[in-house]
């Protein structure tokens, strides 16, 4: 199995719990036409009432240096609180960690940035963090 697919694999594992089979049937990944190079973005899209809602996670791979960024994590508001944004970090860094790659979260806002800081992640500038072995994501 190749990274990427890794990667995937470990998000749609955090995801199952929280969704049903026909919105997992909707969990693709997407290379991202923009931004980054090695971009890769995770879309879940579903309906909460009325509404199409969806959970995209952003992930920029960089083999050279060996490296995982995490520039956009979006958790609809019906899904938020339940710890899903942590526990799919918390699965990325799994995958980084077995391939010896590091993981940072980047473009952070300040209040992010605080909450990430306080669970241990390694401060790297003002607006990203690396996250290690002692950063909590439970």
């Amino acid at each position: 199995m190749d990274f990427e697919h890794d990667l995937a694999a470990s998000v749609r594992a955090v995801l199952t719990p929280y969704l049903t089979e026909d919105q997992l049937n909707n969990f693709r990944v997407i290379p991202a036409s923009q931004g980054y190079s090695g971009t890769v973005d995770f879309h879940c899209e579903f309906k909460v009432g009325s509404a199409t809602t969806g959970l995209v996670l952003t992930l920029v791979t960089r083999p050279a240096e060996k490296q995982v960024l995490i520039p956009s994590i979006v958790v609809p508001q019906e899904m938020k609180h339940q710890g899903i944004g942590k526990k799919m970090i918390a699965a990325v860094y799994a995958v980084c960690n077995v391939k010896g790659y590091d993981l940072f979260i980047v473009d952070l806002v300040p209040s992010f940035f605080r909450r990430l800081k306080n669970r241990g992640a390694r401060a790297m500038s003002d607006d990203v963090v690396q996250i290690t072995t002692e950063t909590k994501l439970d």
